[in-house]
């Protein structure tokens, strides 16, 4: 076997042994790195990459919203991997000097196989030769193109990368369907009647989704302490919670506050921001969900969230200094949802004056 072979197939194996059970999001990029002697080969599933290796490091901090560590590569691939992404090459032999389009038919084929709920195309060129092959054979292709991570793109990549993790490939719903309905909840627990308001704001399917998650994750008698807690405010409704109120929302108040989410009326309302909330990665929308859910379980326990008025340097001092949020913060890592990375992710990525109108 050549030494170009050899390598091939220790890039297979290194994939291989980070492919989920499942695949939720297939990453498609162009090719792995040329070899560049005396350098050793750099590979996206390679564990030891010492020096560049921008893909990987901006999927991480795309999907995970972490700063990769390259002492600890391994433990993030382990992290991708438990969130169903895997990352396949359109032309897997870089040395191969056959034009991309060539490797297109065998991509559809693997993209089939591997069945991924969304597939994201990275870098302009593989965008252009397997997009409408991809979109013709039916596969949940992502529309957004975006560019590879390196000189000087990475902003530009991470906006692109998050715009197609949150919304490409999973159609969110609009405020209605045929014949003017507006289309019904998203349930979050059937059994006992918890559900998402359907606004048409945001990535409601997906944001449903993540607040499954969280809330299941969630021990059982602080599920039962809000669910006591919501039946005891509040009759059922039709919908079995009656006026728990789970929304994804464009509201001009959370963007003035520059919330990502907001429990407020004893717990009973709990508001989401559509426009950053859709921007997030999902552990990171895990955390808030979880955050927001913490603030119900410590109102549930008789605690007040708002802070006395009053203060001698204000009311914001006093919403900085309010213990109930770093309280609230250490009950959502004790549940598994830890914030870190969160405040530097929102600092880097989102531009609040620039964010287009709310309706109200």
């Amino acid at each position: 076997m050549s030494e170009q072979g050899g390598l091939n197939v220790e890039r297979t194996r290194a994939a291989e042994r980070y492919r989920p059970e499942r695949v939720r999001i297939l990453l498609v990029a162009q090719m792995p790195p040329v070899v560049e002697a005396p350098d050793p080969p750099r590979y996206f599933y390679f564990e030891n990459v010492t020096k560049h290796d921008h893909l990987f490091r901006a999927v991480a901090r795309g999907v995970l919203g972490i700063e990769p560590d390259r002492s600890n590569k391994a433990t993030w691939l382990a992290r991708l991997c438990d969130e169903g992404v895997f990352l396949i090459d359109l032309k897997s032999d870089p040395l191969d000097p056959r034009p991309l389009t060539d490797f297109v038919p065998s991509l559809v084929e693997r993209c089939r196989l591997l069945a991924p709920e969304r597939i994201i195309l990275i870098k302009a060129d593989v965008y252009d030769a397997a997009f409408g092959a991809l979109r013709a054979a039916g596969l949940p292709v992502s529309n957004v193109r975006i560019p590879f991570p390196s000189s000087g793109r990475q902003r530009e990549f991470g906006e692109a990368f998050a715009a197609a993790l949150s919304t490409e490939g999973e159609q969110p719903l609009d405020s209605g369907s045929a014949g003017g309905q507006r289309r019904p909840p998203q349930m979050i627990d059937p059994e006992h009647g918890l559900y998402l308001k359907a606004h048409g704001h945001g990535n409601e399917r997906r944001f449903a989704r993540l607040f499954r998650e969280v809330w299941r994750q969630l021990p059982i008698q602080d599920r039962d302490s809000m669910l006591a807690h919501w039946a005891n405010w509040s009759p059922a409704d039709e919908h079995g919670m009656g006026h728990v109120s789970v929304s994804l929302e464009n509201l001009s108040r959370l963007r003035h506050d520059r919330a990502v989410g907001d429990c407020a009326g004893m717990g009973m309302e709990l508001k989401f921001y559509a426009r950053v909330v859709d921007q997030l990665p999902d552990p990171l929308v895990r955390y808030v969900i979880a955050h927001e859910l913490a603030h119900v379980l410590q109102v549930s326990r008789g605690q007040q969230l708002s802070p006395p008025t009053g203060h001698p340097l204000g009311d914001k001092v006093a919403y900085l200094t309010n213990p109930v949020e770093p309280e609230a913060d250490s009950i959502a890592r004790t549940w598994g949802f830890d914030g870190v990375g969160f405040d530097r992710w929102l600092a880097h990525y989102v531009r609040w004056d620039s964010l287009p109108p709310d309706p109200y």
